[in-house]
């Protein structure tokens, strides 16, 4: 198996599977990739982050049903471009399609995840979540791989910062990454871009050689001292094993440091799940008492209609005695009620 199999695999297994076994089962899968000496590969998956119990249930239905989560992404792009256009009766249309689909797969979700009786804030999430990938394409993105790590939320219809982060590519596919997100998204970086692609050629404004660049051919002497000056050590008449002395140090030292931050990271992902894992248990425990409020205040009102009928049985009561007195029958002693005393 290649290291990128191995991560898409761990990746596959990772978001799939109940977060609650999420933490052991990513060491496990790091340490398996150690063992078969892929360092890099076995960093990539100890990186990956626990997802909560929303996203969690909407990667289900992206693994599950990817036409699901397809239409998604057709709606916003459709929203988008009626947007950039402003087409009103286009976005009144399509608006209504929104919320429509918006309400399908949120009962979906519930569905495949085995959610019969979801409590309000789990349900917010998810709408908020699916509201989120209609607005901004990057959050759909990740919707559409089942790679969500939180829920997001999108005021109105436009583009958003998602608060969510991805499963990192296989080291093979990064320069390719590396190669789009350096590619110009707006007039502006594209500007930016021209002027650094610019630099090393030596022309300056409109492509015209640049008068600084002739005079550093036609003089090449001058930096030379400067260089062999800082590179060759015979020249302070100190022994060359020294600069390979540094070399090694400064190798050494560059581990070290890479080390060092290995080790930061992994102390970081251990800080983000700790967390991730005490919000889960605040989120569960708030539901709880929720749940629990809604029963103590349906029994209170079950309660209070008891006391009001039986008050009502009491006032048809007295009246039922005092016509019988008023009737001439037979005297009874006549008593007060008094209240139970426990």
């Amino acid at each position: 198996m290649t290291g990128p199999d191995r991560l898409q695999e761990a990746v596959a297994e990772l978001y799939s599977s109940d977060p609650d076994t999420f933490v052991e089962r990513r060491k496990a899968l790091a340490a398996e990739a150690r063992a078969a000496r892929e360092d890099a590969v076995a960093r990539q998956i100890a990186a990956l982050r626990k997802p909560t119990r929303s996203a969690w249930m909407i990667n289900q239905l992206a693994r599950s049903d990817p036409g699901a989560t397809a239409r998604l992404v057709r709606l916003g792009d459709e929203l988008g471009a009626a947007q950039r256009v402003l087409d009103g009766a286009k976005i009144r249309a399509l608006s209504v399609q929104r919320r429509e689909l918006i309400d399908t797969l949120t009962r979906q979700v519930l569905s495949v995840a085995g959610e019969q009786f979801p409590s309000a804030a789990l349900r917010d999430e998810i709408v908020a979540t699916l509201s989120a990938a209609l607005a901004d394409p990057r959050i759909a993105e990740q919707v559409q791989d089942g790679t969500l790590l939180r829920a997001a939320r999108s005021e109105g219809f436009g583009p958003m910062a998602p608060i969510l982060t991805v499963v990192p590519p296989p080291a093979e596919s990064r320069p390719a990454a590396d190669s789009r997100s350096s590619r110009p998204r707006t007039p502006g970086s594209r500007a930016r871009g021209g002027e650094v692609r610019n630099m090393p050629s030596g022309r300056g404004e409109r492509g015209r050689p640049s008068a600084r660049a002739e005079p550093a051919r036609a003089e090449p002497a001058r930096p030379e001292p400067a260089r062999a000056e800082r590179v060759t050590p015979s020249a302070r008449g100190e022994p060359a094993v020294r600069g390979g002395t540094r070399t090694g140090t400064q190798a050494d030292q560059q581990r070290k440091a890479i080390a060092e931050a290995e080790k930061a990271l992994a102390d970081a992902h251990q800080a983000v799940d700790t967390a991730v894992a005490a919000e889960e248990k605040c989120r569960a425990a708030v539901e709880k008492i929720t749940e629990e409020l809604v029963e103590a205040r349906g029994r209170f009102n079950a309660a209070r209609l008891q006391v009001r009928q039986a008050e009502a049985a009491q006032r048809q009561a007295g009246l039922a005695l005092e016509r019988l007195r008023r009737q001439g029958g037979p005297q009874a002693p006549h008593t007060a009620w008094q209240p139970k005393r426990s």
